[in-house]
């Protein structure tokens, strides 16, 4: 077959100056992205589990009211009996009475009812499980802003993950 020439080389491709740097910038700026995206899911967070237990101390509060208002008009029904049979009042302020209570009742199977999927919701959103009983205060602290509103709407502005995201994109 003859006379046979081979030949072979080797190549080594170098990036172009500041390829690399560019690169890092952006890797790094993608970096700082997510982490805002982080911040803002962290604040999503803890707005949802602050939503769903005032809504939960306000179902307590509610429980706590109607069943409060059925002792008082349980007395008030006893009350009215009496005076029907005295006859200083008609049969009609007792069967007032009855349908109020009625309507309370209903109100409370209602709120009642209500808890269970915010309870469900809450242990969702801290990853808890039946067992933990939740306590809910009698009342709930009231904060003094220290600041003026508008400063306060202005440091918000500025540390918002979301505004500070799309910096870095």
């Amino acid at each position: 077959v003859g006379a046979q020439r081979a030949s072979f080389s080797v190549s080594q491709m170098f990036p172009w100056f500041g390829t690399l740097t560019a690169q890092e910038q952006v890797a790094t700026e993608r970096a700082k992205a997510r982490l805002q995206q982080f911040e803002a899911a962290k604040l999503e967070l803890y707005k949802q589990v602050s939503i769903t237990y005032n809504e939960l101390y306000y179902i307590h509060q509610a429980i706590e009211i109607t069943r409060a208002n059925l002792t008082l008009l349980a007395s008030l029904k006893e009350l009215a009996r009496v005076n029907f049979e005295g006859g200083r009042a008609g049969f009609a302020d007792v069967l007032q009475v009855e349908i109020q209570e009625e309507a309370l009742r209903n109100q409370l199977q209602y709120l009642e009812e209500s808890l269970d999927p915010l309870t469900t919701q809450m242990e969702q959103l801290t990853n808890t499980v039946d067992s933990e009983e939740l306590t809910i205060p009698d009342s709930l602290d009231q904060e003094v802003l220290l600041l003026p509103k508008d400063s306060i709407f202005q440091m918000i502005l500025a540390r918002n993950p979301r505004l500070e995201e799309l910096k870095y994109e």
